[in-house]
This record gives C-alpha cells, sequence and structure tokens, in this order.
C-alpha cells in the first residue's frame, strides 16, 4: 500500500444490519472510484477472517457489531466512501406499522415489534443462529416467518418448523430467497401481474424464473411460499411443502398450484404428491434435473391446463448486425402445419445467415474450443443447463455412437482461484438495437431460433483441430454457491466474480460457447448490463459466442427490454427461456440441428 494511501478501520458496537442491507452498502463503498479492499460486514469469525486476508489488521469486534474497512489513496475519497455507506445504511423511511406511533422508541426485541403491531409476518434476516430464536419468538407470538438467513443447522430447521405447525403458521426458509404475498415480493423477487398460479419453492431462482415466463406469456402470480432449499430432504421431510400446500389449498384466489425444487428425496416426493392429489385443486410439479421436464415446459404446461396460449417459441434477441432469428410475428396467427414448414424455412435461412457471418468473422466458434462454460449466477438455473446439456449430448452420443462421453460438470475452483482480473476489453462501437425476434409456431424446444450450430466432430467431418480427436466438455459454475458468497455479495448484485471467470473463458482456447444467466427484479443488480456488456463486447471481439439467460419481467425496475438490447447489441444471444438459451449454447459445440430435449 503506498505511503500516503488511507487505511480506514471502523467497528462500530452493537449497530447491527441485515445481509441485504450490507451486500448493498458494501458495494456502494467498493463503487466510489480509488476505493479497494473494501469490506462492511458483521463482526462473525468468518468476516474477521475475510477482513484478514484483505490484509487489513484485526480489529476487536464480535458478530453484533458493524465492520467498515477500506483503503483509499486520499482523505477526500475516504469521506465520498464514507457518505455513500451513511447513505446505504440509511432507513427508507419512518416506521408506518399499524400500532406505532412517530414518539415511540424503535420496539428493540421481535416480541416487542409483533406486539406492538399485530404484524401476521416477520422477515429475519441475521447471522446463522442468531436468526433461530427470533424465529422462534414470532411463532410465538402468533406470526409466520420469512428467514432469508443461511447456515441454520438441521435440527433448528425441523424444531422451527414442528412450531410453526403446532400453530398453523408457516417457516419458510431458512435459505429462502424469494416470497410473494398477494401479489408483493420479498427478498429477491421479480414485478409480476397479479393473477391464479400460486407457487411452492424450494428453489428462489427457479421461481423467479417459472413466474418470470408465466408473467411474459400473460398469466399473473398470487403467492410464492418459498419453503428453503432443504425443505424436501429426507430430514425436513417436506414440514413447511405440506403446510404451504394446506395453505394455498384454502386460498380462494388460487386457482392452481406448482412446486418447484431441484428432486426431492423420492419417500418425501411420494408424500408430497401422495398430499397434493387430496387437493380439490390442480397441482403441477416442477423438479429440476435430468429425468424431468424444464420450467419452459413446465410454464407451457400451466398455460395450457388454464387454457392460455403459450408463446412460441419464447421471447428472444438476436445479435445485431448478425443473424435474426425469425421473420414474421404474424406467422403465429397460423395454423400449426404452416408454422412449422415456415419455422422450417426461417431455420434455414437463419443458418446460411450465420454461415455468411462466420465467414466474415472467421474467429467464431467453431475455430474455437469444444468446452460449454456457464457462469451462473441462480443455482437452479446452472442446474437446470446442466440437465438440457447432459440431454442434448446422450441424444447426440446416439446419433454418434463413437462419440465419447461427456465429462462430468468439474469441481467448482475455490474463489481464491479465480486469477484477478485483467484489463477487459473496452465497448466497441456498436450498431442500431436489435429487434425482438417475432414469435413463430415452434415445438418443442429442440427448434428453438439458435445459432448456426457446430458440426459433430469425427473422422468423417473434420472441424476444429482438422484430424485431430475432439470431446465436448459441459462446465458450469454456480457463483452463487456458499462458497463464492462467504463474506462478500451474492453474483445478483455483484459481478466482481463472474467477471473475473469470464475474462479467463474468453483467455482459454478450449472454450467454444459463453453461457451467463442474469437475473433482474427486486434486491439485484440495479443495472447488470452496465457491468458485464463490456465483457460479452471483448468476447466477441475474441471470437467467443455468448448466450444470455435473461430472468425477469417488463415490470421489473432495471427494464426487461432496455437490459436484453443491450446484450444484443454486444453480440449476445439472448433468450427469456432459460432451457433455450442451453440450448441454442448446446449448438455451438455439440451441433445436433434436431436434437429434442
Amino acid at each position: 500500500m503506498p505511503v500516503s494511501a488511507v487505511q480506514h478501520i471502523e467497528v462500530r458496537p452493537g449497530e447491527y444490519h441485515d445481509s441485504v442491507t450490507l451486500m448493498v452498502a458494501g458495494r456502494a463503498v467498493a463503487a466510489v472510484p480509488g476505493v479497494t479492499r473494501a469490506l462492511v460486514a458483521m463482526g462473525t469469525e468468518l468476516n474477521i477472517a475475510l477482513l484478514e486476508t484483505l490484509g487489513h489488521p484485526t480489529p476487536e469486534a464480535g458478530p453484533s457489531d458493524l465492520i467498515v474497512a477500506f483503503t483509499c489513496p486520499d482523505p477526500a475519497t475516504e469521506t465520498a466512501a464514507l457518505a455513500a455507506l451513511t447513505t446505504a445504511l440509511s432507513p427508507a423511511g419512518p416506521i408506518t406499522a399499524p400500532g406505532h406511533t412517530p414518539d415511540q422508541h424503535h420496539p428493540r426485541t421481535t416480541g416487542t415489534a409483533l406486539s406492538r403491531t399485530g404484524a401476521l409476518l416477520t422477515l429475519i434476516s441475521t447471522p446463522g443462529l442468531a436468526a433461530v430464536p427470533e424465529a422462534m419468538e414470532s411463532l410465538q407470538h402468533g406470526a409466520s416467518v420469512v428467514i432469508f438467513s443461511d447456515n441454520i443447522p438441521t435440527t433448528h430447521e425441523i424444531r422451527l418448523k414442528d412450531e410453526a405447525r403446532r400453530r398453523n403458521l408457516l417457516v419458510m426458509g431458512p435459505d429462502c430467497g424469494t416470497v410473494v404475498l398477494h401479489g408483493t415480493g420479498l427478498g429477491f423477487s421479480n414485478t409480476t401481474r397479479p393473477g391464479p398460479v400460486s407457487l411452492v419453492a424450494a428453489s428462489g431462482t427457479g421461481a423467479q424464473h417459472l413466474m418470470s415466463l408465466l408473467d411474459t406469456a400473460g398469466t399473473g402470480i398470487r403467492h410464492c411460499l418459498g419453503v428453503g432449499g432443504r425443505d424436501l430432504t429426507a430430514a425436513v421431510a417436506g414440514r413447511s411443502t405440506h403446510a404451504a400446500l394446506d395453505a394455498l389449498a384454502a386460498d380462494p384466489e388460487t386457482k392452481l398450484i406448482a412446486v418447484v425444487s431441484k428432486p426431492p428425496h423420492p419417500s418425501v416426493a411420494e408424500a408430497i404428491e401422495d398430499h397434493a392429489r387430496r387437493l380439490p385443486k390442480p397441482v403441477l410439479f416442477a423438479f429440476i434435473g435430468p429425468d424431468h421436464p424444464t420450467l419452459t415446459e413446465t410454464a407451457e404446461r400451466i398455460l395450457t391446463t388454464l387454457d392460455h396460449q403459450p408463446p412460441r417459441p419464447w421471447p428472444h434477441w438476436a445479435p445485431t448486425g448478425g443473424a435474426r432469428a425469425g421473420t414474421d410475428s404474424g406467422a403465429q396467427d397460423q395454423n400449426q402445419n404452416q408454422n412449422q414448414n415456415q419455422n422450417q424455412n426461417q431455420k434455414q435461412e437463419q443458418k446460411q445467415e450465420q454461415e455468411q457471418d462466420l465467414s466474415r468473422n472467421p474467429g467464431q466458434s467453431r475455430h474455437r474450443g469444444w468446452t460449454i462454460r456457464g457462469l451462473f449466477s441462480g443455482g437452479t438455473l446452472c442446474a437446470e443447463a446442466e440437465a438440457v446439456l447432459t440431454r442434448m449430448s446422450a441424444e447426440l452420443r446416439a446419433q454418434v455412437p463413437t462419440l465419447a462421453p461427456v465429462p462430468p460438470l468439474a469441481q467448482v475452483p475455490a474463489p481464491a482461484q479465480v486469477p484477478a482480473p485483467g484489463q477487459l476489453s473496452p465497448l466497441a462501437q456498436v450498431p442500431a438495437p436489435g429487434q425482438l425476434s417475432p414469435l413463430a409456431q415452434v415445438s418443442p424446444l429442440g427448434q428453438v431460433p439458435t445459432p448456426a450450430p457446430a458440426r459433430v466432430h469425427d473422422e468423417r467431418s473434420g472441424g476444429r483441430g482438422e484430424g485431430e480427436r475432439k470431446e465436448p466438455h459441459i462446465d458450469l459454475t454456480d457463483f452463487g454457491d456458499d462458497a463464492y458468497t462467504r463474506g462478500r455479495p451474492h453474483p445478483m448484485i455483484d459481478n466482481t466474480l463472474r467477471l473475473r471467470a469470464l475474462e479467463e473463458a474468453v483467455a482459454d482456447p478450449h472454450v467454444g460457447v459463453l453461457l451467463l444467466d442474469v437475473v433482474l427484479g427486486r434486491g439485484a443488480h440495479s443495472d447488470p448490463a452496465a457491468e458485464l456488456v463490456p465483457a460479452v463486447t471483448g468476447a466477441g471481439e475474441r471470437g467467443l459466442p455468448v448466450v444470455v439467460s435473461l430472468c425477469g419481467t417488463e415490470g421489473d425496475p432495471q427494464g426487461l427490454e432496455r437490459q436484453a438490447r443491450a446484450f444484443a447489441e454486444a453480440g449476445a444471444w439472448v433468450y427469456l427461456s432459460n432451457a433455450e438459451a442451453a440450448v441454442a449454447a448446446g449448438r455451438y459445440v455439440l451441433g445436433g440441428d434436431d436434437v429434442a430435449v
């Protein structure tokens, strides 16, 4: 550190802020020009260790104390950083709950707040075990609980959920990031129109994606009851899922229920399905995995059940200046056979256009490697993409028996192993924005408009590395995993680690295509395209194709259309369907025009 630099280390005893607030505050401090090594966090053991890793001296602090640490070049920058911190930590406004008057002191306990206001719900976001007594106190005062906090032992989760069942209440969580009640979102959530569909979700981004697809199709959301990622394990046995199903069955405005989760334990799945059969409303299951439908297919099934027409295909944006998917939006009004024939013609025209584009830009995918590199912020979106690509590669191996199996998903490297970022390529001059591709009748997902596929490499086809045997490789990383979020903001808020990994992928000649998810909505980054577009542009300049899975709605504060067009202008293919994005990425490396998924 230069001699003239300022190292600011401050401990604020007894000043507590929830993890979401601290994520935003830390980002605000780090965004001040000249600030480096910023950490705004509670004084837990983990954060103390992280402070030392960042090169700061270790202060005396405990879990109830706020630590503010950063370095900067001069006192003026230090003042600006502290001003940004103050703004980020300031309450949005006064307490307006019924029962609380402005002349009263703020309640200092959960029980006092509930007794004073009569609130029926508590949202808890405290470090790990500290959430348990607050949640129990909430239940004892007659309030259901949303537990945003993670790192709570399973035994405590079971105890809380058993207490909730005795009191006819609901525990949503732990590690519950997405809840919608009467159309109002809590945590990470998208702005959706009101409607007849309610969700029970053990997956945050899975629920967000399904709700966004339904909103795009014109169908609204009533409730989304998150239950925590462990609820459908054998140990927890679906305690909150059973309670949520009963609650939604009793709601007269809910006409259809969907359960969203990674595959549950078989015995738990059997019990949940048996429970669902006894309810007076249809219940559909959206389990994520190779042997289950995609979330897009589940959305289409929901729409069909409600006598609504699914979009064909789902909205997508082609790269500006390259080939565009589809031609005439009026095609959706023709009968199915005409649409299918027209779509085949459009696909052929699109392939020819993109072959011409590839000939003008010889650095494109077919001259790069055979790895599909995925950099995800949503764990469920990552898992679904892996399932889609695995099915595609299995179908491809059936068509080309000599092709070796796709290697398993690579081990997730520790964050410390991610190299420091280099200089990202500047945003290149781009042409006018691309147009939203028209909605042609396309089914199944295997026929989604996509970039021109790379050809399967075998002894007959040649291709990249002529005469050299190549094997496709699926390498996807969930940067929202606990290994990456300890002591740092979630990648839906902060793309720092993904930008480093993106730069690494661009420099790796083995990578043939890059697949990214971008999640919009409340709680997420206010403008993710602003951070990611320069890197996406740089990837295109180096000949690496980029496919973006964009999760969001027209009502989201980031602006769905604006975000999509920004990525398209940077040269990326953009899909609202995560499964369709995976198919598009897969075809760059796996090929297989007629692979059905």
